[in-house]
């Protein structure tokens, strides 16, 4: 459904979609962080400590196929522009 509702709005707003970002993203956000390795999930006090490259069989497979899906890449687009500086 988040895939669905970001094709055509840029934000989860209430849930239903909207224009800013709102309480749904950041739970998306969080939820989702460190499936899809958000490079600011850790907020700078301790690295997630796997790369793709090491992530067990399970957890690639979900990396793979959410991290194109317009789901995973708000998930990141929600890191990189609102998460507070630590």
């Amino acid at each position: 459904r988040a895939s669905e509702v970001l094709s055509t709005r840029p934000y989860l707003g209430d849930g239903l979609g909207g224009d800013t970002f709102g309480g749904a993203d950041l739970a998306w956000s969080a939820l989702v962080g460190m499936l899809v390795l958000a490079p600011e999930y850790s907020g700078g006090v301790a690295p997630i400590p796997l790369t793709v490259d090491t992530l067990p069989e399970a957890w690639r497979a979900l990396y793979d196929e959410l991290l194109p899906t317009p789901a995973g890449q708000h998930a990141l687009k929600c890191y990189r522009l609102h998460r507070m500086p630590s």
